[in-house]
C-alpha cells in the first residue's frame, strides 16, 4: 500500500497532467481545466494551488523555463 486514497491518487493525477499542459502549451486555463476533468475553472484554480502549490497561471507564464 502506498498510503494514498485512490480519489488522491486520481486527484494528484489529473492536476500533474494539468501542469505539464501549462508548462508546455499555450492552451488558455479553461481548457486545461476541462483537459483535467474540472469544469469550473475557479475551482480547478484553487485545488491547483492548494495542492501544487502555485497558480495555474504562474505556471503558465513561468512553465516554458521548466520551473514546474
Amino acid at each position: 500500500a502506498t498510503g494514498v486514497s485512490l480519489h488522491e491518487a486520481l486527484l494528484q493525477n489529473r492536476l500533474d497532467n494539468a501542469r505539464q499542459l501549462l508548462g508546455e502549451t499555450d492552451l488558455p486555463l479553461k481548457a486545461v481545466a476541462h483537459e483535467a476533468g474540472y469544469a469550473n475553472v475557479h475551482f480547478f484554480s484553487n485545488q491547483f494551488k492548494a495542492r501544487i502549490g502555485f497558480r495555474p497561471r504562474f505556471i503558465a507564464e513561468v512553465g516554458k523555463s521548466k520551473i514546474t
